[in-house]
């Protein structure tokens, strides 16, 4: 299938892969520490630092790797394209990882419910991405959405998994 707009996807990759891991990385820490019972306040300092040091590691990361793929080709001339690269790595990762704090942050549902909430918007989001990527790809959004979806809800529950295990294991208590 040939893209709808190959100028307008000039970043996809790089916003698909920070705004999957960022969403991932994010609920990921959010179903650990619900598995492990750890109370809000926890969640949202963990979760505030895996924005901050994940996002910036990966917008970085991904600017040196295409700065290093320019030096092999001799591309040199340019560190703009590079930078632009972790950027939209940076902001989709921030973005997107971002959603799932929201219930914690706004301490929406404390009758329990804010890992359903964190966990809904979760999924929305991993949808979503995958549907903005479809929009540029011009593959069907519903395939697309779901690919990142899967991705991202397998990850989740082996961090959720992990975190109850350890606390069951181990006795840990908060």
């Amino acid at each position: 299938m040939e893209a709808k707009n190959p100028e307008k996807g000039k970043f996809l990759g790089d916003m698909v892969y920070g705004a999957t891991d960022g969403t991932v990385t994010t609920f990921a820490i959010v179903a650990a520490a619900v598995g492990a019972s750890l109370p809000a306040a926890v969640v949202i300092i963990l979760g505030l630092a895996n924005l901050a040091a994940d996002g910036f590691s990966m917008g970085a990361s991904n600017f040196l790797g295409r700065r290093s793929e320019g030096a092999l080709a001799r591309l040199k001339k340019n560190l703009l394209i590079p930078f632009q690269h972790g950027l939209a790595t940076l902001v989709a990762f921030m973005i997107a990882g971002f959603i799932p704090l929201i219930p914690y942050l706004l301490e929406v549902g404390q009758n329990g419910n804010q890992f359903t909430i964190s966990a809904v918007l979760a999924g929305i989001t991993f949808f979503g991405v995958g549907t903005a990527r479809a929009l540029v790809t011009a593959e069907r959004f519903w395939v697309s959405g779901f690919e990142i979806l899967l991705v991202g809800g397998a990850a989740s529950a082996v961090a959720y998994g992990i975190g109850w295990l350890v606390k069951t294991m181990f006795g840990i208590v908060v």
